[in-house]
């Protein structure tokens, strides 16, 4: 088993277009936008970026590997629970590793967003 966690001062994420596209692919930008205020869409992609980010932490890839957050996607199921999709140089390093399942936990509160990956 591997782990990861990451927490984010909000304060550092902008809604401005190009940094949304920096972190998250179009799926996750829709998911963010469905929500109605400013706040709720930061705390989001906050969210979002730590999921991203532990999940890098448990795969322990670094600056150099060349992972980059698209090569990670966190989607949600219908009862809101999210779930990872890994591609390209984070798939390679959970198949390396012989891992079978990749479980995220994220949440929010108004100044920070914190998110535990867990790999099996």
């Amino acid at each position: 088993m591997r782990t990861g966690v990451d927490i984010v001062d909000l304060s550092r994420i902008s809604l401005d277009k190009k940094f949304m596209e920096k972190i998250a692919c179009q799926e996750e930008i829709e998911y963010i936008k469905g929500y109605k205020t400013a706040q709720k869409q930061t705390e989001s992609l906050g969210g979002l970026w730590a999921a991203k980010e532990a999940v890098i932490k448990m795969l322990e890839l670094g600056e150099s590997s060349g992972v980059s957050f698209k090569n990670i996607t966190i989607l949600h199921k219908t009862n809101g629970k999210p779930y990872v999709e890994l591609n390209g140089v984070a798939l390679d390093a959970f198949k390396s590793l012989k891992m079978k399942e990749c479980d995220i936990s994220i949440s929010h509160e108004k100044c920070y967003a914190i998110a535990f990956a867990v790999g099996i």
